[in-house]
């Protein structure tokens, strides 16, 4: 059956094309910047299907992948990268990125070696076994297949316009990924989030290495909430996200972000009311039904563990290597 381009123009300048993943959040938001130099913002999982959806649908615009001069990365994950190697090669096409997405995509043995023993470390100290541990590793590497390496050609930063096309100014937006851009268009008001700000699902605060080897976990969920207060300052009229509908009411959204945060957080207290537990007694605990999603829920159980702990709510003790938590 032919795929079904699916198409949109949300403002001025800007189509969406929504290209199938493999995963359970469903489609990823790209999308083509017009104007004397055609370029495309994330790219999509390195599957068939992903390909030919990107194609029809740059077609459907009315241009040829040909036409493409700039492939934009908001943050290094499979379903926003994994086709920006393909697009290079076929296009000749410019790729840039945050100066960290550019490691993340080099994928050098120094640099995956270090990745490795992190979330060695992390997974450890969280209470799993070295089965568990290693099964978390397998799943990744089966995940890994819908992305692939990419040389990236020109790294961007926090307050930088877009090159050849000045009207878009790059904001650095850590949170879901430390790695994250988001593009901000002041004349309309536009801003393409990335996975930054989702109207129907809160995004992941995932815990990652930094690219510096060595250096000390990022305790992402409070940065992410640091950035969101950021983010509510600026006025947006219409938010364009990796996944979902185009977001009307950002500063409202935040809100009821906060609210899931604290909501999460009291839920944990109450588990802990029961007695001094570990990462990994937690995360089965709050996600019964997710446990195929380890590296996931224990993320978004340690990104909170981390929240309650900076408020003083509850207290670590590390043993053997193991972090325990109790109120």
């Amino acid at each position: 059956m032919p795929q079904t381009v699916q198409l949109q123009r949300p403002c001025k300048g800007v189509v969406s094309i929504a290209i199938p993943t493999p995963y359970a959040i469903g489609d990823v938001n790209v999308y083509l910047l017009e104007g004397e130099t055609l370029t495309l913002v994330d790219t999509g999982n390195y599957t068939k299907e992903a390909w030919n959806a990107l194609v029809k649908g740059i077609e459907a615009a009315g241009y040829r992948v040909t036409d493409l001069k700039q492939v934009v990365l908001t943050h290094f994950h499979e379903d926003h990268t994994g086709l920006a190697h393909r697009l290079k090669e076929r296009t000749g096409a410019t790729v840039l990125s945050h100066p960290d997405t550019a490691i993340w995509l080099r994928e050098e043995a120094d640099f995956m070696e270090w990745r490795t023993r992190f979330f060695q470390e992390m997974y450890g100290r969280a209470g799993l076994t070295r089965e568990q541990i290693y099964q978390i590793h397998e799943k990744y590497l089966y995940w890994r297949k819908y992305g692939h390496s990419c040389e990236v050609d020109q790294t961007l930063n926090d307050g930088d316009q877009l090159p050849a096309l000045p009207e878009w100014r790059v904001l650095y937006t850590p949170g879901h990924s430390h790695t994250h851009l988001s593009l901000y268009r002041e004349s309309d008001q536009t801003m393409l989030l990335g996975d930054h700000l989702i109207a129907h699902i809160s995004s992941n605060a995932f815990m990652e290495p930094t690219v510096r080897s060595g250096e000390g976990r990022v305790k992402s969920l409070i940065r992410y909430w640091a950035e969101l207060q950021k983010l509510k300052a600026i006025p947006i009229r219409i938010g364009l996200s990796g996944h979902g509908v185009p977001i009307t009411d950002h500063v409202s959204l935040i809100e009821r972000r906060y609210g899931s945060i604290l909501r999460r957080c009291n839920q944990i207290a109450g588990l802990l009311a029961d007695g001094e537990q570990n990462t990994l007694q937690l995360a089965l605990r709050l996600f019964p039904n997710h446990q195929n999603q380890m590296a996931l829920i224990l993320s978004e159980t340690l990104g909170h563990l981390d929240w309650l702990e900076a408020e003083g709510r509850i207290h670590k003790i590390s043993r053997s290597g193991v972090d325990w938590y109790s109120v």
